[in-house]
């Protein structure tokens, strides 16, 4: 996903969305389930007072249900202004990337998920790795 804006997106009572979301997969998921999300990612995209702009590891019903954490994404370039939680990050993905994104305005508040902030890495970091 790439090149898009987001403005004013809230989740109005729910707490199972964001403007963006990366969600869990199942193992063998029917036809109207869901895929596990593998090298796949959010770039240059502007965020502009959205209750929370990128949802890593969303979890639609329960993770008993939707086990399998998205696999190689990429967070890169994204500008966020007044975002509540830029980035909120529900179980870490396995071998993402979070580069060059940039945030001005709102709060690092995760509700007990784990938070990298967006601005936190250099161009080309793999998080996790050394």
């Amino acid at each position: 996903m790439y090149n898009n804006y987001f403005k004013g997106l809230v989740r109005s009572g729910s707490r199972y969305t964001g403007a963006v979301n990366i969600a869990r997969g199942q193992i063998n998921p029917p036809d109207s389930g869901y895929e596990t999300v593998v090298n796949d990612g959010v770039v240059h995209n502007t965020f502009v007072n959205c209750d929370r702009g990128i949802w890593v590891s969303a979890t639609v019903r329960t993770p008993a249900e939707h086990p399998v954490v998205p696999r190689d994404i990429v967070v890169a370039n994204n500008i966020m202004l007044d975002t509540d939680d830029a980035v909120f990050i529900d179980a870490p993905a396995d071998d993402p990337t979070y580069a060059g994104n940039a945030r001005k305005g709102g709060s690092w508040d995760s509700f007990g998920g784990r938070l990298l902030p967006v601005n936190c890495c250099e161009p080309g970091h793999r998080h996790g790795h050394r």
